[in-house]
């Protein structure tokens, strides 16, 4: 009967051995299935990074104020660094973008008082070494001051509410026309009639 119980439980260990040892194989043979299709897409990626719209605050500054610039990058094996080309003063300026959140990824770009416009454009490259460039955009400026300094012009301003017409004096006018008329209307009959 000891010799019945020790055969089970050989058995048992050996049943337990062999089960662990086909779950590993299976966990490696799955590992290794994963692996190779990782290693195959990543060796098949040879395209940089995508780029969803600028993000520009704000939408049309005044020359001499900075401009925030964000933008969306996005790749599968993720964005390694950004950076962000423009000219201001005829230098051509790289700067490196901050990677925000997610996919966004931004910087200033600091006004000057003679900008009229600037054109950006960022440079992107993935965890691979693969680069890609985004289109090119333009910022225009409101107020580009050649010549920077204090404003000594003297000029004259008028303001809308000088000019404008309160509605009293619409329905003023509006009645003492409706009353003159009605005037008229009764000398001319009146008058035809004599």
């Amino acid at each position: 009967m000891i010799a019945m119980e020790k055969r089970r439980s050989v058995l048992a260990y050996c049943f337990v051995i062999l089960s662990m040892f086909m779950i590993l194989t299976a966990n490696r043979i799955a590992v290794s299935s994963v692996d190779t299709k990782i290693a195959q897409n990543i060796s098949q990626d040879t395209e940089g990074p995508a780029f969803g719209d600028f993000h520009i605050v704000p939408d049309y500054p005044d020359s001499y104020e900075s401009v925030a610039v964000g933008i969306d990058i996005v790749d599968d094996n993720g964005v390694d660094a950004a950076y962000i080309e423009f000219n201001i003063s005829e230098t051509r300026t790289n700067k490196s973008l901050t990677h925000f959140s997610d996919d966004l990824w931004g910087t200033d770009i600091p006004g000057t008082s003679y900008l009229k416009i600037i054109v950006i454009r960022v440079y992107a490259v993935d965890t691979l070494g693969n680069w890609a460039t985004s289109s090119s955009r333009i910022i225009n400026f409101r107020n580009p001051n050649p010549n920077p300094g204090p404003d000594t012009t003297e000029t004259e301003t008028t303001t809308q509410d000088s000019l404008a017409i309160s509605p009293d004096t619409i329905r003023l006018i509006v009645i003492a026309g409706t009353v003159g008329i009605g005037i008229i209307a009764i000398l001319v009959v009146r008058t035809r009639q004599k």
